[in-house]
C-alpha cells in the first residue's frame, strides 16, 4: 500500500535530498498556480464565440460557474479574480521574510489597482454582487494599509524610539493601530452588509418591476401576434352596473368618467378583461345580449363627453336593458394620451384593428348629434351595427333584428336618427366602402381610415369563414357524441 505525506525522520534538513524535495515542491506549486490560471483562461477563451453570440453550448453550460455572474463583455473576469488571489495568497510570499514590508507594498498596489478596475468596469450582472465585491476589496485594502502602518510604526520605534513613532502616527503603540484596524474592519463590514441589504432590496424591487413590465409586454405581443389575424381580440370593458347604479357618482365623478388609465388606478375592479372570438361574435351572436358598444363623437380632442350628456344617455339606456353586463366606450376602455406605455400602445393598436368585432357582434348604442354624419368612425360603426352576419356573408339586418339603438343628444332630433338609419341600413359592403372613402368623410388619423377600409374589403369573406366554423363545430360535436 502506498501512502503520501508520511513523516520521514531519515531526511535531514539542508541536505541534497532535502533540497531535491524542496525543488520538486516548488515545481508542483508553480504548476498548480500557473496551471489553474491557464486552465481557467483556456476554458473561458473557448467560450468566447458562443457567449458573444448568446448561444448556449455544452461547454458554456458546463463552465457556467466561471462566467454566469459576469456580463458578456467581462465574461473573462473570473480569470483575473483568480490571478489576484494567487498573487496575494501565494506569489507574494516568495518575497523573502526580511523584506516583509515589500509584501505589504505589493499587496496594497495590487489591491488598489484591482479595486479601481472593479469600480470602473462594473463587470457583474447584478448590482448587489458588484457592491459586495467592492466592499470586500475595500476592507482588504484598508487592512493592508493599516498592517503597513504597524510595520512602519515598529520600525521607527526600533530605530528612533517610541516617542518618535508616537509623534508621527499619533498612536501610543502598534497595538492601537491593530485595534483601529479591527474596529474599522468590523465597522465597514457592518456598514457594507446593511448597504448591501438595502441596495439588494432596491435592486430586487427594480428587477421585479422590470420583469413585470417585460411579462406584460411579452403577453401583449403574444396576444397581438394571434389577434393581428383577427381570429380573436382581448378587450377591456366597464362594468355596466357601475353606470346603471350610479356608483361612479358616489366615487366623486359628477359629470363624466376619466380615461381608462385613471379608472384602472383608482377603481381597477370596474374594468373587466374579456376575449371576444370572431366566430362566436359573427356566427353564434354570443355577445349581443350582454355587451354594449357605444358609438359616439368626441366633443373635444381630449374630452369626448365634457358635458356629461353621453354618460347620462348611456346610463338611461342601461336601466332599460338590465341584461347588459359590460360596456365598451373608447375613452374608458382603451389606453389614452401621449404618455402611454409600450404595452398600452400595443394594446391600443390591437383593439383598434379588431374593433369590427365589437360593432358587428355586440349590441350598439349610437349617440347621434349634429356632426355624427360627417365623421368616418361614427359612420363606420353605424353601418356595422346595422349589418347581419350569415353564411352568405354580411348583409343588411331586418329592422326587427337590428342590434343598434339610436339616441339623439344635444341638438339632434328623432328625424336625424331616422335619416341615419335610412342612409346606412341598406348599404352593401361595396356601397359602404365607396361612401366612407369619400373625402368629405373626415377622420383625425388618415391611416386609421385606410386600415379600416382595407379590412372592410375582406370583412365579407371573414364573416363567411366565421359562420362556417360555427356550423362545423356543432356538427362535429354531434358526430363525436354518437361515436
Amino acid at each position: 500500500m502506498v501512502s503520501y505525506l508520511r513523516r520521514d525522520a531519515s531526511i535531514e534538513c539542508f541536505t541534497d535530498k532535502h533540497q531535491f524535495i524542496i525543488d520538486r515542491a516548488i515545481i508542483f506549486a508553480g504548476v498548480w498556480v500557473g496551471g489553474s490560471l491557464i486552465l481557467y483562461s483556456s476554458l473561458l477563451a473557448a467560450c468566447y464565440t458562443p457567449l458573444r453570440a448568446k448561444v448556449s453550448s455544452p461547454l458554456t453550460r458546463a463552465t457556467a460557474f466561471l462566467h454566469q455572474e459576469y456580463t458578456t463583455t467581462f465574461f473573462w473576469w473570473e480569470a483575473l479574480e483568480l490571478a489576484r488571489k494567487l498573487i496575494l495568497n501565494g506569489i507574494v510570499l516568495l518575497i523573502q521574510e526580511e523584506h516583509a514590508f515589500l509584501r505589504l507594498v505589493v499587496a496594497v498596489l495590487l489591491s488598489s489597482c484591482y479595486l479601481t478596475a472593479l469600480a470602473a468596469t462594473q463587470p457583474y450582472r447584478k448590482f448587489e454582487d458588484y457592491a459586495l465585491a467592492v466592499a470586500t476589496n475595500l476592507v482588504l485594502l484598508v487592512n493592508f494599509v493599516l498592517a503597513g502602518w504597524c510595520s512602519i510604526f515598529l520600525n521607527i520605534e526600533e530605530r528612533s524610539g517610541k516617542e518618535e513613532a508616537i509623534t508621527i502616527f499619533g498612536f501610543n503603540s502598534a497595538d492601537w493601530i491593530a485595534v483601529t484596524m479591527l474596529s474599522l474592519t468590523f465597522g465597514m463590514t457592518v456598514l457594507f452588509v446593511v448597504l448591501a441589504a438595502v441596495i439588494g432590496a432596491i435592486a430586487a424591487q427594480r428587477r421585479r418591476e422590470r420583469d413585470r413590465v417585460l411579462e406584460e409586454t411579452n403577453r401583449a405581443l403574444a396576444d397581438a401576434a394571434l389577434e393581428m389575424q383577427g381570429v380573436q381580440c382581448t378587450f377591456l370593458f366597464l362594468d355596466a352596473d357601475v353606470l346603471r347604479s350610479g356608483r361612479y357618482d358616489e366615487a366623486g365623478y359628477k359629470t363624466t368618467l376619466p380615461r381608462l388609465q385613471e379608472i384602472q388606478a383608482a377603481h381597477p375592479e370596474w374594468i373587466k378583461r374579456r376575449v371576444l372570438k370572431r366566430h362566436l361574435a359573427y356566427g353564434r351572436h354570443a355577445y349581443r345580449g350582454e355587451i354594449l358598444a357605444v358609438s359616439h363623437r368626441w366633443e373635444q380632442p381630449d374630452a369626448p363627453d365634457a358635458s356629461g350628456v353621453q354618460l347620462q344617455a348611456i346610463r338611461e339606456h342601461l336601466q332599460d336593458c338590465p341584461s347588459i353586463k359590460l360596456v365598451w366606450y373608447d375613452f374608458w376602455c382603451m389606453p389614452q394620451g401621449g404618455e402611454r406605455t409600450p404595452t398600452e400602445k400595443v394594446d391600443f393598436k390591437r383593439m383598434l384593428q379588431n374593433i369590427n368585432i365589437l360593432y358587428l357582434g355586440c349590441s350598439v348604442l349610437i349617440l347621434q348629434e349634429l356632426s355624427y354624419l360627417s365623421r368616418f368612425w361614427t359612420q363606420f360603426e353605424a353601418w356595422c351595427s346595422m349589418q347581419a352576419a350569415a353564411g352568405g356573408g354580411l348583409g343588411p339586418a331586418p329592422a326587427a333584428e337590428r342590434r343598434c339603438t339610436v339616441v339623439p343628444i344635444h341638438q339632434a332630433t328623432e328625424g336625424m336618427a331616422s335619416e341615419l338609419i335610412m342612409m346606412w341600413a341598406s348599404r352593401s359592403v361595396d356601397e359602404a366602402i365607396e361612401t366612407l372613402a369619400s373625402p368629405d368623410v373626415t377622420v383625425t388619423n388618415q391611416s386609421d381610415k385606410e386600415l379600416q377600409l382595407y379590412k372592410l374589403r375582406e370583412l365579407d369573406s371573414l364573416v363567411r369563414e366565421a359562420v362556417a366554423e360555427c356550423e362545423v363545430s356543432p356538427r362535429l360535436e354531434r358526430q363525436l357524441g354518437r361515436g
